[in-house]
This record gives structure tokens, sequence and C-alpha cells, in this order.
């Protein structure tokens, strides 16, 4: 599941993976496992191709539904679609 710190970190990096793994590469743990980084990433992707308009209906009903199986927080869904791209 995506959590909102997990969104906060993904914007505190800009989508930035690289410079994430750099500041955190002696870390025990990570903050953010890399699947949910990636995750964050092709929904911010998908969400900046519903906006532009270039997404068909279907599109943005499965955008819709994979927002749903990762976060049930609005706040999250929110964050998420306010990530600049």
């Amino acid at each position: 599941m995506i959590d909102k710190r997990k969104v906060d970190i993904y914007r505190k990096y800009k989508g930035f993976y690289d410079g994430y793994v750099h500041d955190n590469r002696n870390a025990s743990e990570p903050l953010i496992e890399s699947e949910v980084w990636w995750k964050i990433d092709e929904l911010v992707t998908e969400y900046k191709l519903i906006i532009d308009g270039l997404a068909s209906e279907s599109f943005k009903n499965s955008f819709e539904e994979k927002l749903r199986n990762v976060t049930s927080d609005s706040v999250v869904i929110n964050l998420i679609k306010d990530i600049p791209v």
C-alpha cells in the first residue's frame, strides 16, 4: 500500500530515484521500496496523460482502479495527483 509518508519521500526527491538511493545508501532499511517508488512514478505519469487530455475513458477508469488498489486514503490520492511533472 502507498501511504502519505511514501508519497512525501517521492515528492521530496521530485521523482529522482537516483537521488533518493544516493542519499539513503547507508540506511539499513529502505524508507520506500523500489516497487512502491516505481508504482507512484507510473501513477504520476498516467495522471499527466489524463490531465493533458491524451487518455481514453477506459484508460481513465483503469487509472482510478489502480489508485484504489494501492490506497484507500483520499489524501494520498490527492497528493499523488498533485505531484508536478
